[in-house]
This record gives C-alpha cells, structure tokens and sequence, in this order.
C-alpha cells in the first residue's frame, strides 16, 4: 500500500499534516518553502506554518506534562493514535473543568492507576 493511500485512511478529508523543513512536500503535507530569497507571500505561509507548529507543540507539551503514558513511544496502532490524542485532550479539559491539579507523574504511575482501575 502506497504512502498517499495509507495517509487518506488515517487522516481525515480535508486535513492536513503540518511538517519542518525535515518533511517532504505532499498533497497531505504542508512544509514551509526553503530559501532565504522567498517571496513576501511564501515568507508570510511560512510565519503561520512556523506559528501553528508552536502551538501544537505548546499544547503537546501540556499533554505529555499531565499524561505520563506519553513520555515513551506508544504501544497503539497508528489508526489508534488520533483517538488516544483525543481522549487524552478530553480528558485535560475535564480536570481543568473540575478544577484538578496538573500532576507530574511518570508514566509507569500512569500505567499502574489504568492496570489498578482496570481490575
């Protein structure tokens, strides 16, 4: 199975993937223009694709910070991933709603809480 057919069954129609300068150019994902000698219009694309990688980082961040299962790489089917991300955020926005702490914890605590409220 081709990279172009494997990426339309995980990612969303419409979406885009947001990449560095590490990343090739394809129809589902957006790289800045290289160069120095751009134009004004290509620089300015490049300003807001440097922007929204910044807060995708930030909020990551915020995420990897109160969820420990993310500190190592996932154990999670790459079709599982865009759930788990999202159940986590789910989650983040509940404790903030209810008032919860953000706790660091490693994630083997992580992982002993969701083994012990399993059982």
């Amino acid at each position: 199975m081709g990279p172009e057919l494997y990426m339309s069954q995980i990612l969303l129609a419409g979406h885009t993937l947001i990449g560095d300068n590490a990343f090739v150019k394809k129809k589902y994902m957006a790289v800045p223009f290289p160069g120095t000698g751009i134009e004004v219009s290509q620089d300015a694309y490049n300003f807001y694709l440097s922007q929204l990688r910044i807060t995708i980082e930030r909020a990551f961040g915020i995420l990897v910070h109160r969820w420990g299962v993310l500190r190592k790489p996932l154990n999670v089917h790459i079709g599982r991933v865009s759930a788990l991300v999202t159940c986590l955020c789910r989650l983040h926005n509940y404790c903030i709603d209810s008032g919860l702490p953000a706790l660091s914890r490693t994630s083997e605590e992580d992982e002993r809480s969701i083994h012990r409220i399993a059982r």
